[in-house]
């Protein structure tokens, strides 16, 4: 029997972006409507993460039978940076979605929305995964090169097989480039400067705690840590000891804005306050080997203020 080739694997979703209504109750295959355009040479990384007990026999020198304990599923995949489809991404892992705005969590929740996906080939048997929480999200972009992510879901161990899924047809996305976007650092346009950035953010999901437990081995509900792992990683042209160095050196506060795509058709991460670091420190970059930094934006809570240390807002025209 011949296997499918790696062009065929599909990655399914809601192209609404819905949540379930529930954990255990799964999207309706209707709803899981849109193919995510894969980034080209990669394809979806499936585990099946268990933890299991060993039983030996009486001498010690036999395993006689193993028990699941836990059991979860880990999907990671990398696609095209779409903005909208970016905004819809991190309305399923920040957890907040309000109109334009994506907003984290609020300090009393813990539970980001879980939604559903379906993973095969276009033809053949698929897999139907329910209770995907949304973990991990890197969004990367550098001079000359297109915007990239790659994101992470958690979620149930236990998933069903699909027979006959209709993943509908591929469709060729238009690459979003970095020259597209718009950067500023302390409200100065610093887009010129830019030579690479990387936004990461990670619920660090509880995995290991409640959602595994020996009486059930399927997901029951997925949590987010207390700490919410979120920062912007860059490098920009400067020198040692100039302005942007002596900043970094001393963990001077200031806002950032990068913006993903044009105004027509874009989204913006926003921390309105940012602890700027060294990320590595000078260095050269490029043919020319041009003096760079290299920085590291922390977003911080500003006490007293409502807002999260980082947000996300769609610009269209």
């Amino acid at each position: 029997m011949a296997s499918p080739r790696r062009s065929q694997a599909r990655l399914a979703y809601s192209g609404a972006f819905a949540a379930q209504p529930e954990f255990g109750t799964a999207l309706d295959d209707a709803e899981i409507d849109t193919l995510f355009t894969l980034l080209p040479g990669s394809e979806p990384r499936l585990e099946i993460v268990t933890k299991s007990d060993e039983i030996i026999d009486c001498t010690g020198q036999f395993v006689v039978d193993e028990i699941v304990l836990a059991k979860s599923s880990r999907l990671s995949f990398e696609i095209e940076a779409d903005a909208l489809i970016v905004a819809g991404l991190l309305g399923w892992i920040m957890g907040e979605v309000s109109g334009a705005d994506i907003l984290m969590l609020g300090e009393s929740e813990f539970q980001p929305p879980p939604t559903s996906f379906v993973y095969g080939h276009k033809t053949g048997i698929a897999l139907k995964f329910k209770d995907m929480v949304g973990g991990e999200i890197k969004i990367s972009g550098a001079v000359t090169e297109r915007i990239k992510a790659s994101v992470v879901f958690q979620g149930n161990g236990s998933p069903e097989a699909v027979e006959g899924f209709d993943f509908g047809d591929c469709t060729t996305s238009v690459p979003m480039r970095f020259s597209d976007g718009a950067f500023e650092l302390n409200n100065i346009d610093r887009m010129n400067d830019l030579r690479n950035i990387e936004f990461s953010y990670s619920n660090k999901l509880l995995a290991d705690e409640d959602p595994f437990t020996a009486a059930s081995v399927d997901i029951a509900r997925m949590e987010r840590d207390d700490m919410r792992d979120n920062v912007f990683t860059f490098t920009i042209f400067g020198e040692p000891g100039d302005a942007l160095h002596l900043a970094a050196i001393n963990y001077e506060k200031m806002p950032l804005m990068w913006q993903i795509g044009p105004n027509t058709n874009g989204i913006q991460l926003i921390a309105a306050s940012t602890i700027l670091k060294q990320g590595g420190g000078p260095g050269h970059t490029g043919q020319a080997r041009r003096s760079t930094l290299g920085l590291i934006a922390q977003p911080r809570k500003i006490e007293g203020d409502a807002d999260t240390p980082v947000e996300a807002t769609v610009v269209t025209a």
